[in-house]
């Protein structure tokens, strides 16, 4: 009966050996990397919804704001109109005449001026329309019983300064409507800008995320396929009736492929 010899070489020691660990510990690794890499991305997706919401909120009061100055441009329009339509017609005034009733006044009184803390003309804007409404009041107070009926000059001189005064007053609305235009429009830019820049980086993390998975899958499955090919090897030369066959160093940093390949040396 034919001896079959064995080659049989102890495994040599690397200065870098891996950790040897179970089949199960290495599953629980890589889902360990996926939880890992999907919180990652929880967390950007929250973030760049953050920013998103962040820059949208941001339009909204810019445009809610900038109809706010509108709003009282119209106040303050009308006001100047039934009073214009009082002195050329002689009708009563119906209107509010206290400077600090008026619709205009409420809302200046009720507005923010810190929103132009880093714009000094839009600021002296507001403050200029506010003096101006302020002078038109002033000026129906003053003259408050002249009518083109009684006094026609004075009538029309009268008509002729309150239209100038809301005329500067309108321009400088115009002043504050632009700044909330050009807030809007720059929003507006950032949140484009932050679209793509969120595109690009979800593209990227994409990228990197399935290639980080076929890495650690291809390691993964040539740390399973190397030493099952090998017994393979060994049965097969064996089945061919070869009279030695070379274990070689053959290890895995799995500890069942090793308890496999330590069984058919001793086998």
């Amino acid at each position: 009966m034919r001896k079959l010899k064995f080659k049989h070489k102890a495994p040599k020691k690397k200065n870098n050996q891996s950790v040897i660990t179970t089949i199960g510990q290495h599953i629980k690794d890589s889902n360990s990397i996926m939880i890992k890499i999907m919180l990652f991305l929880i967390v950007f997706s929250i973030v760049n919804l953050g920013i998103s919401a962040y820059f949208s909120k941001n339009m909204r009061d810019l445009a809610q704001e900038a109809s706010g100055v509108e709003e009282a441009r119209n106040h303050m329009n009308k006001w100047v109109s039934d009073l214009i339509i009082s002195i050329t017609d002689g009708s009563e005034f119906a209107n509010v005449t206290s400077l600090d009733n008026c619709d205009f006044a409420k809302w200046k009184l009720a507005f923010d001026k810190s929103v132009f803390k880093n714009n000094k003309e839009a600021l002296d804007a507001f403050e200029k329309a506010g003096e101006l409404h302020d002078e038109v009041h002033l000026i129906y107070k003053n003259n408050r019983k002249i009518t083109i009926q009684k006094e026609p000059d004075k009538a029309l001189d009268l008509v002729n300064s309150i239209t100038a005064k809301y005329e500067e007053f309108s321009n400088n609305l115009d002043i504050v409507t632009d700044y909330y235009v050009k807030q809007e429009n720059l929003s507006y830019v950032l949140t484009v800008v932050q679209g793509i820049i969120s595109i690009v980086l979800s593209i990227c993390l994409i990228f990197v995320t399935s290639r980080i998975i076929r890495k650690y899958a291809d390691r993964l499955a040539n740390t399973l396929a190397e030493p099952v090919n090998k017994v393979a090897q060994w049965a097969e030369e064996l089945s061919l009736g070869a009279d030695e066959v070379d274990f070689g160093e053959t290890t895995t940093t799995i500890e069942e492929l090793n308890q496999m390949i330590e069984a058919f040396r001793v086998m």
